[in-house]
């Protein structure tokens, strides 16, 4: 059995909103991307016409909620929020989870941060196996019947998780939760045997994060004396990454084949797979953001995709997201 009966028709669905095919995630601001840097990026992003942002209760220890609740302060009809809650916030063990008391403080800490009186898509950061997934949904219920969310999502679910939360809702008759949002790269490919099931049967919509796999898929990595963030993490991240690095080296060499960059290719793929409705940037530079908005348009080359698969095969993780 996999925990799933067919949909109550009785149950509020609003549609999904209506992301694009891209959108900006925050979760480098007020990190490594300065305020004025992050304000330029935000400003390209709304000229290249991409309306959604997405950060969290905990990038840069709320710093990233301010920096794009400021920035977006004067057109806040025109664009969508999402923000996420379940990473610590306080210095009390209450202060973080998914359980209703720090779901509620979690939300009015993200909407005094924003300078917002709702939050359009909030995010269930990661699942919390130690709270009842009827303890969240009370939780969630009060705030959408507040007027302070608008719409619910996950983040990083497997499919029994998202069942359980789904059932939560339903058994209180809230609007079910509309997407997920996942790890999915050429890299990072879980998603399409952890969660793509339950993301289809409860109609789903996915929102793909680290799409150029926490930046290997940039081809900088590749070269032997290769400098950057991800390689001054320490040595357990760098194992970690280990075998990204070689795949990602094979698939430099599969785009080259094709005439790509591997960007493009990463970034090509992932627009054409059927579970994406939304490409999350992690941009830090315009040049990067740039990246991103040329590379979303290439077509998959003819015989690339059993190329790929061979190099990680479909379902298959050399990233390991599910468990960081």
């Amino acid at each position: 059995m996999n925990g799933r009966s067919a949909p109550d028709t009785a149950q509020v669905r609003p549609p999904a909103p209506h992301l694009g095919r891209l959108g900006l995630g925050a979760w480098l601001f007020g990190w490594e991307t300065p305020a004025d840097e992050a304000r330029a990026l935000m400003k390209q992003a709304l000229d290249h016409g991409i309306t959604y942002f997405d950060t969290a209760n905990n990038y840069a220890s709320g710093e990233s909620e301010r920096i794009v609740g400021a920035f977006l302060k004067g057109i806040r009809d025109e664009v969508c929020i999402g923000t996420k809650v379940f990473a610590p916030f306080g210095p009390d063990a209450r202060d973080r989870g998914l359980s209703a008391q720090a779901v509620h403080r979690a939300v009015d800490g993200c909407l005094r941060r924003l300078g917002t009186d709702c939050i359009d898509l909030l995010h269930l950061h990661r699942p919390d196996p130690s709270v009842a997934e009827d303890d969240t949904a009370s939780a969630l219920g009060d705030l959408i019947n507040a007027g302070k969310v608008r719409q619910v999502a996950t983040s990083t679910f497997r499919g029994p998780q998202i069942d359980r939360m789904q059932h939560a809702l339903r058994a209180r008759s809230l609007p079910p939760a509309v997407l997920d949002q996942a790890p999915y790269s050429l890299l990072e490919r879980t998603v399409e045997s952890a969660a793509a099931d339950s993301l289809r049967f409860w109609d789903m919509r996915l929102t793909a994060w680290s799409p150029l796999g926490e930046g290997l898929l940039t081809g900088k990595y590749a070269h032997p004396r290769a400098d950057g963030r991800l390689l001054r993490w320490g040595d357990e991240h760098r194992q970690r990454l280990r075998a990204g690095i070689g795949a990602a080296s094979e698939l430099g060499a599969v785009a080259d084949t094709h005439g790509l960059t591997l960007p493009q290719l990463a970034l090509g793929w992932l627009a054409s797979r059927p579970l994406v409705s939304t490409v999350l940037i992690g941009a830090r530079t315009s040049d990067q953001l740039a990246t991103y908005l040329e590379g979303i348009d290439t077509p998959l080359p003819p015989g690339s995709e059993a190329e790929i698969d061979r190099i990680v095969p479909p379902g298959t993780s050399l990233l390991q997201h599910y468990t960081t």
